[in-house]
Order: C-alpha cells, then structure tokens, then sequence
C-alpha cells in the first residue's frame, strides 16, 4: 500500500494593504511618542526659564536692598551731624543727601531706565558691604550707583563704586525705575517714617531740598517675559516692585537732617 504524500502547507506573507496599515499604525504611536516627548521638553524649558526669571528678581532686588537700606549709614552719629560726614558733592547736591539719581524717559544704547545714586561710610568691621559684594574701606563715604546698560548686546542691571568701572551684577533686566518716597511736608517737619507721595528724580530736582526728605526707595524692575508669544502669554515684560526704606531715616539710629 503506497503512502500518500504529505501535503506542506501553502506558505504566504503579508499583502500590502497588511502592511501599509501596520505601516500607518507603527507612524500614528510614534507622532504620539515624539508629540510627548516635544510637550515634556518645551514644560522643562519653560520651567527652568521662569526658574531663571525669579533667580534674576531675587539677586536683583536682595543686592539692591542691602545698598539701599544702609544709605546715610556711617559709624559716628553721635560724634558727627550727617550734614558734615556727607558734604554736598557732585549728584549730591544738599549737605546730608544721602540718596540721588536721575530719570531716564527714553532708552539709550548706554543707559535703559533711571539712574540710583546711594552713599554711606563703611566701618572698620568690614561687615558694611558694597554693591559688588566686598567691604570698601573704612573712614570715607562711598557713593554706589545703580543703572540698567546694554552690555554685549543685553540689558544688565550693573552698578559702580566711586565712579569706577560697572561690574555686571544680573543680565537680562530690561529696565530700572526709581521713585521716592518723601514727606511733603518738607526737610524741617520730621515725622520718621513717614511718607505720602513717590516722587521721580525730576520731581525732586525741582524742589532740591525734598532729596533729604526721602524715607524710602521704590525699585521698579522690568524684566522680559521668557513665555512671551506662547499661547496664553501676550505680555512681554514683567515688572516687580518693592519698597526700601532707609534705615538711616526709619531704623533704631535715626539721624535727623537737620
């Protein structure tokens, strides 16, 4: 009796309609891969960007109070009348002017914003610092200025010691305003701490001897929004504001100007 032969099974493969619907399946989870991985690195980029934007107003703002807080500070008050320690001179035009500046309407390829002129004496403890950070010497006034410069191409928040060279202290600030805080009453009727208008640097140049009036400085940062044209984000500039007072006028050692 003859065997019958063993029939192999009929080998096929995929037709194309298969794989070009394997194809478009295979495409359709890798768009959804890439689509997260894109959502998930723009969400990275924009948090460290806002990270960097408040680390800018922090540094900001922290230098720029230390400077202004100590304005009119200087280690002998009661040896010495401030208006003696800290003579008329240069942007400081009343004897016991502790503060100064200017304003700046318009943005320049050298100056964006306004312009703060702090003084105080350093003492021999080296513990007063500057607005670099370091003790200057001891047994002078120091004047300390504060500006927003174009600096290769960036608006940087820079300032100077003694009409020195600018030191770079944050980049991208995109512009400084500075307001006064004065008693209206004028430089004879003292009431510490108290304060009823903010005036600009223009402002008080019209009446020179409100400068050594003022109790307090407000900072008025500008600083360019880092998610400006994204949806949602039609602003593109952020400001922060605070508030200064000079512990010379407002603190435990007041010194009066008088």
């Amino acid at each position: 009796m003859r065997c019958k032969p063993y029939a192999r099974p009929r080998q096929r493969g995929f037709s194309l309609i298969e794989l070009m619907v394997s194809i478009v399946i295979a495409l359709f989870l890798l768009g959804g891969l890439f689509s997260i991985l894109q959502s998930t690195r723009d969400t990275s980029a924009n948090q460290s960007a806002l990270a960097q934007l408040q680390d800018n107003q922090r540094i900001s703002v922290s230098l720029m109070t230390d400077v202004i807080e100590q304005a009119g500070f200087y280690p002998t008050p009661y040896n010495n009348a401030i208006s003696s320690v800290f003579a008329a001179s240069g942007a400081f035009t009343q004897a016991g002017q502790v503060v100064s500046g200017t304003t700046n309407a318009n943005t320049s390829a050298t100056s964006v914003g306004d312009q703060l002129y702090v003084r105080y004496e350093p003492d021999a403890t080296g513990t007063v610092l500057g607005c670099t950070g370091s003790a200057d010497a001891a047994g002078l006034p120091h004047i300390y200025l504060f500006q927003v410069k174009t600096v290769n191409g960036t608006n940087a928040l820079v300032c100077s010691v003694d009409g020195g060279n600018d030191v770079v202290l944050v980049n991208k600030v995109s512009k400084l305003n500075i307001y006064y805080g004065t008693y209206s009453a004028g430089a004879t009727a003292l009431a510490p701490g108290a304060v009823d208008s903010y005036l600009t640097a223009t402002q008080l140049n019209v009446t020179p001897l409100m400068w050594t009036n003022v109790y307090s400085v407000k900072i008025v940062l500008t600083f360019p929004n880092p998610l400006f044209g994204q949806p949602g984000q039609s602003t593109q500039y952020i400001t922060f504001t605070r508030v200064v007072s000079l512990m010379s006028r407002t603190g435990t050692n007041v010194s009066s100007f008088t």
